[in-house]
């Protein structure tokens, strides 16, 4: 993405400053309706435009993903004591009711 987004930004750097300014008008919630119209015409008359939103796009998303605050439910919950090896965390050991054999 990088090569090809210096490409675009070199040929036309007004076209693509300008959909990068309104793409993140629209991401933050700052964008009106005009502004809202501009960057519609841009993204269905110019593929150098759509590649500069889908990059701002791809951007805000891994930003979003990368400081979200985990939730209880991805952190799964553990036990006090598990009912397999619960005799782990005492200080007496398994009651298996065998002795070690005397030698």
């Amino acid at each position: 993405m990088g090569q090809s987004q210096n490409n675009f930004e070199s040929e036309t750097p007004e076209l693509f400053d300008r959909t990068q300014e309104l793409s993140w008008a629209l991401l933050d919630d700052y964008i009106n309706g005009e502004e809202f119209t501009e960057l519609e015409d841009l993204l269905l008359n110019d593929k150098i435009a759509r590649e500069s939103y889908i990059g701002c796009v791809q951007l805000h998303a891994d930003l979003a993903s990368h400081f979200a605050a985990p939730t209880p439910a991805t952190t799964p919950a553990r036990p006090a004591r598990t009912p397999i090896l619960g005799f782990l965390g005492t200080d007496s050991g398994p009651l298996t009711g065998l002795n070690a054999p005397k030698s």
